[in-house]
């Protein structure tokens, strides 16, 4: 797995502040890449990385542009 820190669902449901449904629908529409722990089959893992850019707050409008351009 490399360089890569895997999380647990749960921890980042936690780190992201959201509830185990709408984890389910991040997961659903492609967000995050879901990896199986190599001891146990049954829990799925995370990058931490793609929870930490998930997080970080994104820009709702275009940046005003400078006038006479």
């Amino acid at each position: 797995m490399g360089d890569r820190e895997l999380i647990t669902l749960k921890e980042a449901r936690e780190r992201l502040g959201i509830s185990r449904v709408t984890m389910t629908k991040l997961v659903k529409e492609g967000r995050f890449t879901l990896y199986e722990n190599p001891l146990d089959r049954r829990e799925k893992l995370v990058d931490a990385a793609d929870v930490a850019a998930y997080a970080r707050p994104k820009p709702m409008a275009p940046a005003h542009k400078q006038e006479g351009r």
